[in-house]
Parts: structure tokens; sequence; C-alpha cells
């Protein structure tokens, strides 16, 4: 898996057992982990060269996470996957 060690990453931060859980009322699955990582490498931004990922990717994965909820978000997320589209 590629994003291995990204996955983790997240999952140390968001996960039920994780220091931000409760940003997803400690329910959030490994699913929704893994749509939310995908659709970041959809999203084109300049610090993205789809290699590494880093603070920046968590915090769009963790709103998208959000977004996909229906729940506020910090950055425009819906918008920048639009504006990724070809």
């Amino acid at each position: 898996m590629k994003y291995f060690r990204f996955i983790n990453y997240c999952w140390a931060f968001y996960g039920p057992q994780s220091i931000y859980g409760d940003f997803f009322g400690h329910n959030l699955t490994m699913e929704e982990l893994l749509q939310a990582i995908e659709k970041r490498t959809l999203i084109k931004t300049p610090e993205f060269h789809g290699n590494e990922l880093d603070s920046f990717d968590r915090e769009l994965v963790r709103d998208l996470m959000l977004a996909a909820r229906g729940l506020p978000t910090e950055y425009p997320v819906t918008q920048l996957l639009k504006d990724s589209q070809p």
C-alpha cells in the first residue's frame, strides 16, 4: 500500500482511541480514512507532488472526512476537489 505510513499517521490522530478521535465521535472507520486519503490525492495543490504527505495533508484528510459527515471544515475541501477535476 503506497501510503501505509501516512494512513497510520492519520489513524493515530483521528482513530477512535486517538487524541482527536472526538472530532468523529470516537467512531471513525478505516474505510472513511482510506476514502478521504484517496480524495486527498486528487486535490491539486502546490505542496502535493504525489509522494510525501505531511501534516497539511493530514488536515485536508481530516476535513474531507468531516465534510463527508456533513460537518464544518477548516479548509474548503469540497471546492478544492471541484477545482481539481479535469
